[in-house]
């Protein structure tokens, strides 16, 4: 199989897996982004866990990228062999469709590594991790370490903020972590990135929340899915390289996973008062597009 089709299934297969994590666990807080890089632009492919639908946005916009639908026919023939007669049986809608036995087992599994008890990737999780106290310092040591230590070729940056809450009369920190593998051979940023996000703050409101399902469980099934990929990921770079592939945006794919801080909001949820991290993202995003555009 040559790199480039290897490259474009590993994309889709990654998005199903984390689709199928997601309806396993009973969660909707995992999304399946395919960002499309260009010199001046971005073009986004989002997989709506939530709704099961594909949907994108339009070149040099500045709103949200979710915004409108299209069907997922134009990728199924990229899918692996194995999991390609399963997704024909689905058909585009808003509705929730169930998924085949046959469709789940088709998934790698991820056996006691996301058990609620004594596990070692969603255990860890399962504490209050509200912003500024102990408990989101603890999670965000998991998540580093986790790649630092089982995954090293993964590059890791920490995208920082501060913000005054209702709470709050200080400002609190916030810290989303993004987790990258890119081909070696592009600099960092500039690869066909598919990109899987979860928020790993829980709500301050009740006591003692543990968010297990939001957002704790959907953090952990990113973590297990960068481990499957990874091994494939590499022969993917492999292959490439061997068959002198790559040096084109069509062709150099990479995935990156953001753990996003800060979704909940403290008191009520409201624009000012929701997705600290997911605000900060797209207002670094922007100012990155916006230097891009080409000068009218």
């Amino acid at each position: 199989m040559e790199g480039g089709t290897l490259a474009v299934r590993l994309h889709i297969l990654c998005g199903l897996i984390s689709y199928g994590y997601s309806i396993f666990l009973g969660t909707s807080k995992t999304a399946a982004i395919s960002a499309r890089a260009s010199e001046t632009t971005r073009f986004y492919t989002v997989f709506d866990v939530q709704t099961h639908t594909l949907v994108h946005n339009t070149p040099n916009r500045t709103r949200s990228p979710i915004d409108t639908h299209h069907p997922p026919s134009t990728m199924l023939l990229t899918l692996p062999a194995t999991l390609l007669p399963l997704l024909l049986t689905l058909t585009p809608t808003h509705a929730y469709k169930p998924l085949s036995d046959a469709f789940l087992r088709a998934l790698p599994s991820p056996n006691n590594t996301l058990s609620a008890k004594d596990s070692s990737l969603l255990s860890p999780l399962l504490i209050p991790r509200v912003p500024g106290t102990p408990g989101q310092t603890l999670a965000q040591q998991h998540l580093f370490s986790y790649f630092t230590k089982e995954l090293p070729a993964w590059n890791l940056t920490w995208q920082n903020s501060t913000s005054v809450t209702p709470t709050s009369s200080t400002p609190l920190p916030f810290a989303n972590l993004i987790a990258r593998r890119e081909p070696p051979w592009v600099a960092s940023g500039q690869s066909n990135l598919l990109t899987l996000v979860a928020h790993y703050d829980s709500k301050l409101h009740p006591d003692g929340f543990i968010g297990a399902t939001d957002s704790a469980a959907p953090c952990a099934m990113l973590m297990y899915v960068a481990s499957v990929l990874d091994p494939h990921i590499t022969r993917m770079y492999e292959e490439m390289s061997a068959l002198g592939e790559g040096g084109d945006v069509d062709m150099d794919m990479g995935i990156q996973i953001v753990f996003l801080d800060g979704e909940e909001a403290f008191e009520t949820w409201s624009d000012s008062d929701s997705l600290y991290g997911a605000r900060y993202v797209r207002s670094v995003s922007i100012h990155i597009w916006e230097r891009r555009k080409p000068m009218e």
